[in-house]
């Protein structure tokens, strides 16, 4: 894997730069690290001294993309299902902007600590659906704008709550000036 600089470059504005170093500092130096879905943001090109990535998304197009740019292997999978990979497989499973689209989070939350070696992280993000922003807009009577196609809506309490259910170690921190962002990591013991 080479190792990036990681700098203002087109479309990472500093947010997601701020969560692109969150995850590149969990997934640096891993042995084997699942990535779930990459969609636009390619994240895994630009994590250091990873031996192999292993990428699953259900489009067809980001798998090729992945696979021509990073991947050692790429898998087209439906997240609403229980992963296709044996127990204790990874070091690491990175899930950026991916819990709030599922119906079924505790499954996937589940399926990623089973697919966990002994101390692997799971390191995500998830929108904040009580960001500054959204509610000044409640203050003002404005029903806040909802990022579609989300069907699940996390602040940090809600959040913990669901990723404790799995996990006994678990951290979650604030991203952005407006707190837009909730980056976890959860440690399989």
């Amino acid at each position: 894997m080479k190792n990036f600089k990681l700098k203002k470059m087109d479309g990472f504005n500093d947010a997601t730069l701020k969560r692109l170093r969150f995850f590149k500092k969990y997934a640096k130096g891993t042995n084997n690290l699942l990535e779930l879905t990459v969609q636009n943001t390619h994240f895994p090109m630009y994590y250091d001294n990873v031996k192999e990535i292993t990428v699953l998304d259900i489009d067809k197009k980001y798998l090729r993309k992945a696979k021509n740019d990073y991947a050692k292997k790429v898998v087209q999978h439906d997240l609403e299902k229980p992963l296709p990979f044996k127990n204790n497989t990874f070091d690491r499973v990175m899930a950026g902007e991916i819990i709030e689209h599922l119906k079924e989070t505790d499954q996937l939350i589940k399926e990623c600590k089973r697919v966990l070696k002994s101390n692997g992280l799971l390191v995500g993000s998830t929108p904040n659906a009580s960001n500054i922003r959204q509610r000044i807009q409640y203050l003002f009577g404005k029903v806040p704008d909802v990022e579609h196609p989300h069907i699940r809506f996390y602040n940090k309490k809600a959040l913990k709550k669901q990723l404790t259910k799995h996990f006994d170690k678990v951290s979650i921190k604030y991203l952005g000036v407006l707190r837009g962002k909730l980056l976890f990591k959860c440690e399989k013991i």
